[in-house]
């Protein structure tokens, strides 16, 4: 069983992942 602060992280991380994402769409249409 995850402790919070590893399923924080990992909420943290997909986060990041999906900002990532949008920055490179985001140049794909400049």
């Amino acid at each position: 069983m995850k402790t919070r602060f590893e399923r924080e992280d990992q909420k943290e991380k997909r986060m990041k992942h999906l900002h990532e994402n949008a920055d490179s769409s985001l140049s794909d249409y400049s």
